[in-house]
């Protein structure tokens, strides 16, 4: 499994930890494009479709890191053990499960 720590590592993205885990998780992503628009094009997509789509999933995966942060910040451990409401604990593991599915798709 590729994490985002193993892709910074890989692909020499720089400091791991001087971007906030947003900006982390979105330069990851970033390092699979050439592969993932090379497979939509291969599929015959248009190049205006593979853009489109392209642009939507990035996005879609800046979210899901941006939510995610703010509940590791508010809720995670380093901050000071807080009870975390049931309530919360879905949606974390659904953006967690979209970030790591997304990093994983291979050129």
């Amino acid at each position: 499994m590729r994490s985002a720590c193993d892709i910074y590592e890989s692909h020499d993205l720089g400091n791991l930890y001087a971007a906030t885990y947003q900006e982390r998780v979105a330069r990851a992503f970033s390092v699979i494009e050439q592969g993932y628009r090379a497979r939509l094009a291969d599929a015959g997509l248009s190049e205006n479709e593979v853009a489109l789509l392209w642009q939507n999933h990035r996005g879609a995966v800046n979210h899901a890191a941006y939510v995610l942060g703010k509940y590791r910040q508010a809720f995670a451990d380093a901050h000071g053990a807080q009870p975390t409401p049931p309530t919360i604990v879905q949606p974390v593991l659904d953006c967690a499960v979209f970030i790591v599915r997304s990093l994983l798709t291979r050129a």
